[in-house]
């Protein structure tokens, strides 16, 4: 599954694969103020709120997160 997302800038980028939105959650490019969807959904979700990529985002040691 492919994500978009929409950054507070309101561009939108992608599509990214569940692990490219975690490389970017490591190297500090997605975070708090910016979205993401699923490729073929419409409804914008806080990234925050996003099981294993916003502030329960597991550790590299944890071992794999679970897709978004």
């Amino acid at each position: 599954m492919k994500y978009f997302i929409r950054n507070v800038q309101d561009e939108e980028f992608g599509p990214f694969s569940s692990g490219e939105l975690r490389l970017l959650v490591r190297q500090n490019r997605l975070g708090d103020g910016d979205f993401v969807r699923r490729e073929v959904g419409t409804t914008w979700h806080a990234f925050h709120t996003i099981p294993g990529l916003g502030c329960d985002a597991p550790s590299r040691d944890d071992g794999p997160p679970h897709d978004v």
